[in-house]
């Protein structure tokens, strides 16, 4: 599944992503989310 890491700043802080996108279209989506109020070290 190929992949695409994005990043932008959103209040001087930095929000990391990774899109996955699929081989076959149509597809089904998911989205993902996590770590509200905490970091990548919790």
């Amino acid at each position: 599944m190929p992949l695409e890491f994005v990043s932008t700043s959103v209040d001087g802080l930095k929000l990391y992503g990774v899109i996955h996108f699929p081989r076959r279209v149509p597809a089904p989506l998911v989205i993902a989310s996590h770590g509200l109020l905490s970091n990548k070290d919790s």
